[in-house]
């Protein structure tokens, strides 16, 4: 199963590096990570940067979590 998510991104300064997944019978955990700090000057826009991220199974009632993307 391919889930389809957005991920907002700013000025120029990140990008959407990987999306990690961890699924459990009872959730998915969907952590977006992003690399930063690639320009000096960032602008003040944001960007959605869309990703496909395969499920192992199908989503069906697992709660779907977005996970700490700091590290």
């Amino acid at each position: 199963m391919t889930l389809t998510i957005g991920v907002a991104v700013g000025g120029g300064c990140e990008r959407l590096d990987r999306v990690d997944v961890a699924e459990s019978e009872s959730s998915v955990t969907i952590t977006p990570i992003l690399l930063t700090g690639l320009a000096e000057a960032c602008a003040d826009s944001v960007t959605t940067e869309d990703r496909a991220v395969s499920l192992h199974n199908p989503l069906g009632e697992r709660t779907l979590v977005h996970g700490d993307s700091a590290e």
